[in-house]
């Protein structure tokens, strides 16, 4: 050992320097694995359905049949209110003509063919109450008309039931496209003023509170008396949500009793 200038001992030999700490190797990633790091899936496992339930709300009130709501739907979403309504005038006006023609014409000529004048009602009262799912001015009124000439005519009991099924199914129509949710069904229309448009806005705001508190009652009384506030009511029935089954019984049995009314009076009248 020798002394350094100021006197300190210093080692002749080089200092020790400290090796770097060695890391330890990791393997290199696998370029077939999934860079998320998850499994590949295999081609021959079976795929997988999707349990996941569906989005759309569903009405627990509402047990009218899928099909016959989508049905509706998809009918009311295919074809323009201004389509239907020209197919119904022609449909329902000519049915008319025919079914009038049958029983003043033909009748009369020796040739019974009941069949032809019942279908010609059908077709009258089913279209005239919504049948192909829009109103046709008139109509109705003209159904009863028949109802009431046929029943004086014809078997008078035939001629309620037929009458009034075709005016409950046209109806019913009414009802399962304002279930099915659509929009050309929710009554709202243009502003209007003027006092008939206020007592028209009165009575439908009536009729909703009836539907909403006494349902099947209210379907009831408005399917069994002729007015025009039928369809309104109908309507609301379908968008609140009144049961489907309790709907049905309401309206077929107002119009089959509508059907035997109009067709027992005009029986009563030709008796005159």
């Amino acid at each position: 050992m020798t002394k350094s200038p100021e006197g300190e001992p210093r080692s002749d030999q080089p200092p020790e320097r400290s090796e770097p700490a060695t890391v330890p190797d990791t393997p290199a990633p696998d370029s077939s694995a999934d860079p998320a790091g998850a499994e590949t899936p295999d081609a021959d496992a079976a795929p997988t359905l999707d349990t996941e339930p569906s989005s759309q709300p569903t009405d627990p009130q509402n047990d009218a049949p899928g099909w016959l709501l989508r049905y509706h739907a998809w009918l009311d979403e295919r074809t323009s209110p201004r389509t239907r309504r020209r197919l119904g005038i022609a449909l329902g006006f000519g049915a008319a003509i025919v079914g009038t023609l049958v029983v003043l014409v033909i009748k009369p000529l020796g040739l019974d063919i009941p069949w032809a004048a019942w279908i010609g009602l059908f077709l009258a009262n089913w279209i005239g109450n919504g049948g192909i799912l829009v109103p046709i001015p008139g109509l109705r009124f003209v159904g009863w008309t028949m109802a009431a000439h046929q029943g004086a005519e014809g078997p008078t009991i035939i001629v309620g039931l037929v009458a009034g099924f075709a005016m409950a199914l046209g109806q019913t129509s009414f009802y399962l496209t304002a279930a099915a949710g659509s929009d050309r069904l929710s009554g709202k229309g243009k502003d209007r003023s003027g006092s008939a448009a206020d007592l028209v806005r009165r009575a439908k705001d009536r009729t909703r509170d009836f539907v909403e508190r006494h349902g099947f009652p209210t379907i009831f009384t408005l399917s069994v008396l002729p007015n025009p506030l039928t369809t309104f009511a109908t309507v609301t029935a379908g968008t609140m949500g009144m049961g489907f089954r309790t709907f049905l019984v309401a309206n077929f049995a107002g119009h089959v009793i509508l059907g035997l009314i109009l067709a027992l009076f005009g029986e009563r009248l030709s008796d005159r």
